[in-house]
């Protein structure tokens, strides 16, 4: 939300300026609501309600602003060739945590309560260096307890058994394994790393140990390009990174085959910019298995619960389809998340809950397009159809007397004649020849040249405006018979009697055809304004369903700020506006402190990272 008004004040100030949204106060009320929501707690032991900016409103006219200075181009939108998603979503691994994790859970728990409560020194102990802890311990037990052994059913592990499996099944195509993470990458005496864990127990299981590299160890460009040349060639068969080390400009797609996040980034463009290093043109893959790992009960839980909400925006905001008024609502990607913190999360009510949120939320979308749909059916039955059968029976009633006035005026059996010049002209060569002279006048000036009447029509040759254009294929003049309504037919030159014939057929015939195509276009109108009338009164179809789901996630709701974990009764914590509470874990730490390195240094990114 302030990246919006950020890039919105540094590339157009004079857009804001016109709307009268100077300064950030008047930009947020105008597009933005706080909201109250529960959400997992960030030690993942209970959960609370938390004041967010995270509704947003006029989205509309947000995005007309934004589309001033910015072009929007999604993949649906490109329709690029690239390879499908293996099993046709991402694959959620999730995992059991073992004892020394729930154990360091509840002390990391106890932590954040005490200095929420304001009992700590921040130079002691602090929420950046628990999140990081956090995380670290929801990657793997030997991140904090080095000495631990990894538990079979770990994610660790079932990433290792992905790796080896898609190792064998592509051997025959040298297909390439991309992990990602972002944590516990550099190994000392006192930290343990991830990368170094991984490439050894591939080793113990009969990989190469030359087929697996590091995007860290390419020091210069040329190293980088030359450890992607070997990507592609199928020489390195593995490659561990971080975001930062193999994101934009990473060329390596040739052989990719699967990709794994072993961590929760704090962006979703972060995994679109992982799974874009496979999910792209030149891939000899035509699927490519994405594999997400979660570890239940954990940190996991509370950092895909932010990566939802920031989702939820994206996804409604940055699309080739119109923008909703409110951003409250999901899609398919939103989905995917959201089922990644059920799974997270490890209790059934959460589940349900997630359910219950994003089966909502697609009703909620329906129902407001039945709205719309209804407000148009209103407006067709109130205003616009109304008006086009009075138009239709107006131009009706016209051509009618056309018809009557010209029978009366040509009998069946009367012959040819034209007054031209306050003359009666009775053969159709000399009309013909007057009516030549007249094209030539109206060419060469493009003026109205009117020639006389026909059985009480007016007629005149006009300039054709439908042949204007250099490659219009049409004459450059046009007969005009003028009755209630006007009827029109081409003319040229050397078409003496051919001319004559035409402006005959105008009113014999042109007007019969008028009559009928009038006719059935108000009967068109008419059914469709009964059509429009019954549609209108159509009542939502599932607001019963709707209302039954609203009326079931209250009660979860209720329940889940009941819940006890272990027999320790969790509080829902109140929202106050007074607490930190509606800021993100980083920022409720003092800005001083942010400068202040955790004491497992070696491990701990820098302060910036943790930052949303």
């Amino acid at each position: 939300m302030v990246e919006f008004y950020v890039m919105q004040r540094y590339l157009r100030p004079d857009l804001l300026e016109k709307a009268g949204l100077q300064t950030f106060d008047d930009w947020a009320s105008t597009f933005g609501e706080v909201i109250s929501q529960l959400e997992i707690k960030p030690a993942g032991n209970g959960f609370q309600n938390k004041n967010r900016f995270s509704k947003f409103v006029n989205i509309p006219e947000l995005m007309q602003i934004y589309k001033e200075f910015a072009d929007i181009q999604t993949p649906d939108m490109i329709k690029l060739p690239v390879p499908k998603l293996k099993t046709g979503e991402p694959i959620v691994v999730s995992s059991k945590p073992d004892d020394r994790q729930k154990a360091y859970m509840k002390e990391l728990a106890a932590r954040s309560e005490a200095i929420h409560g304001g009992s700590v020194d921040p130079s002691e102990d602090n929420m950046l260096k628990i999140t990081h802890e956090a995380r670290l311990l929801g990657l793997d037990s030997r991140c904090i307890f080095k000495d631990a052994e990894p538990a079979p059913d770990s994610k660790v592990m079932k990433l290792l058994d992905n790796l080896e499996q898609n190792y064998r099944d592509t051997m025959e195509q040298k297909g390439v394994q991309i992990v990602f993470c972002d944590i516990a990458i550099n190994e000392d005496s006192e930290h343990f790393s991830i990368y170094e864990a991984i490439k050894n127990d591939l080793v113990k299981r009969g990989i190469p140990r030359d087929e697996i590299c590091f995007a860290g160890d390419a020091k210069t460009d040329k190293a980088r390009a030359e450890m992607f040349e070997q990507l592609r060639k199928g020489e390195k068969r593995f490659i561990l990174a971080s975001t930062s080390k193999l994101g934009t400009g990473a060329n390596i797609q040739d052989r990719i085959c699967a990709i794994h996040h072993l961590d929760i980034p704090w962006k979703p463009s972060d995994l679109t910019q992982q799974d874009g290093r496979g999910i792209r043109q030149g891939n000899m893959f035509d699927e490519v298995g994405i594999y997400h790992y979660l570890t239940e009960e954990t940190f996991d839980a509370y950092m895909m619960g932010i990566i939802t909400n920031k989702a939820k925006f994206i996804n409604q905001i940055m699309t080739s389809k119109d923008p909703v008024r409110v951003s409250e609502d999901v899609d398919e990607m939103v989905l995917t998340y959201s089922q990644m913190q059920a799974i997270a999360s490890g209790n059934p009510m959460i589940k349900e809950k997630i359910q219950l949120d994003n089966d909502i939320a697609m009703l909620k979308t329906l129902e407001a397009e039945h709205k719309k749909s209804v407000f148009k059916m209103q407006e067709l039955a109130e205003r616009r159809l109304p008006q086009t059968i009075d138009n239709y029976a107006d131009l009706l009633q016209k051509a009618s007397a056309d018809l009557k006035a010209f029978q009366e005026q040509h009998p069946d059996n009367a012959e040819f004649k034209i007054e031209i010049g306050g003359k009666t002209v009775d053969e159709r060569t000399d009309a013909g020849k007057e009516i030549e002279a007249a094209i030539i006048k109206c060419s060469a000036n493009g003026e109205t040249v009117a020639i006389g009447k026909y059985f009480g029509f007016g007629v005149t040759i006009e300039k054709n405006l439908a042949n204007t254009t250099l490659f219009s294929s049409g004459t450059p003049c046009i007969a005009v018979l003028h009755g209630k309504l006007n009827y029109t037919c081409e003319v040229s030159l050397g078409n003496d009697v051919g001319n004559v014939r035409r402006i005959e057929n105008l009113a014999g015939n042109q007007i019969n055809q008028k009559i009928q195509q009038l006719s059935a276009s108000l009967d068109k109108a008419k059914n469709d304004l009964e059509e429009a009338k019954a549609n209108m009164a159509k009542p939502f179809e599932r607001a019963e369903e709707l209302a039954q789901m609203q009326a079931r996630l209250e009660f979860v709701n209720d329940e889940l700020s009941k819940t006890q974990v272990d027999d320790e009764p969790i509080i829902v914590e109140p929202s106050e506006e007074s607490k930190d509470d509606d800021l993100d874990i980083a920022d409720r730490v003092n800005p001083f402190l942010r400068n202040i390195p955790p004491k497992n240094d070696g491990t701990a990114e820098p302060p910036h990272k943790f930052r949303r």
